[in-house]
């Protein structure tokens, strides 16, 4: 409260530089654009850049969470608790890996174990199974979205809720964090309140559309350095 009181003096750490309607089959392709772009106050985010990283928190011990990305118990490693508990994202999900996962979940089916840190229901694992879902929202809309099943993890809960929306979804290989895709919207099943599924768009999809606007964008810079836009 003593450094953040004062709205005017401390709160406004930047404003929105660009800010697209949301588009689907944007380049003839089916798939939802939804972003913006956010220019940081220097002087107040300088200082404390890190970097595209997600904080795994406390919510589970390192050795559960891992237990949750090797469901099978065996395989081979791709994720490595880090130190202290910041995960950087390094690169992005080919179109291609998401084609052809390469892990498996506790039923031996092909996937990729998937995590994301929501606002609504914090740090979560599911699978991504290879699917896209074709979609229709309430005004007859259609796209196509990665379909994001919960972990199937016995006590895990859901991977997303109503307020996750705009949620990094990653995915380890070689001990390092990809992106898999940006999370925008789930679907119930009967009577639930809780996603049944969830729907994302493309990573490597979403970074091609960003680079048209801003070719200079780099999304794993890990120090504060001016962009050319």
């Amino acid at each position: 409260m003593k450094e953040w009181s004062n709205i005017k003096l401390h709160r406004n750490i930047g404003h929105v530089q660009y800010a697209k309607a949301i588009m689907v089959d944007e380049g003839g392709t089916p798939y939802t654009s939804d972003w913006a772009v956010f220019l940081a106050a220097e002087a107040k985010v300088k200082d404390q850049f890190e970097g595209n990283v997600v904080d795994l928190g406390s919510k589970y011990l390192p050795q559960d969470l891992t237990d949750m990305f090797y469901p099978l118990g065996s395989g081979q490693t791709t994720f490595k608790f880090p130190v202290g508990r910041k995960l950087y994202i390094e690169g992005c999900t080919t179109k291609e890996e998401l084609a052809n996962p390469a892990e498996f979940d506790s039923e031996g089916q092909p996937c990729l174990i998937v995590g994301k840190d929501g606002n609504t229901t914090d740090l979560t694992i599911g699978r991504y199974a290879g699917l896209e879902s074709f979609t229709r929202n309430e005004v007859g809309i259609e796209s196509v979205e990665l379909g994001i099943y919960n972990s199937g993890v016995k006590g895990a809960e859901v991977f997303s809720a109503k307020g996750d929306s705009g949620s990094l979804v990653w995915h380890t290989k070689n001990g390092k964090a990809r992106i898999v895709g940006q999370l925008h919207s789930g679907q119930h099943k009967g009577g639930s309140t809780s996603n049944h599924v969830t729907y994302c768009t493309p990573g490597w999809y979403l970074l091609m559309q960003i680079k048209k606007k801003f070719k200079y964008a780099d999304f794993y810079r890990t120090t504060w350095q001016h962009w050319r836009l």
